[in-house]
């Protein structure tokens, strides 16, 4: 919690860092891949973390995403993605 201008108590929304990587490689015939992010790092997902009419059917490899962390790679284990859509890019 942190305390606001009007002095009142306010609890802190925590907000996943979004990042932009691209499939790296996909198991279609188990629902899911992996994205090497521009963080270096690979990030697992699975068909129901596409959202924004993304298709896992449709994705392919080296295809360009924009995606939240669900959880951090750690361990040497790869971290895992939500919140799974095709990049945008940033309006000229």
């Amino acid at each position: 919690m942190t305390e606001g201008q009007d002095g009142e108590q306010h609890d802190e929304v925590y907000t996943p860092p979004t990042l932009t990587g691209v499939v790296r490689k996909k198991a279609p015939e188990r629902g899911f891949g992996f994205i090497k992010a521009g963080d270096g790092n690979d990030y697992f997902f699975h068909f129901t973390d596409l959202i924004n009419g993304a298709h896992f059917e449709d994705l392919s490899e080296g295809a360009q995403l924009d995606f939240e962390v669900k959880r951090e790679p750690e361990f040497g284990k790869a971290g895992a993605a939500q919140n799974v859509r095709y990049h945008r890019k940033a309006d000229a």
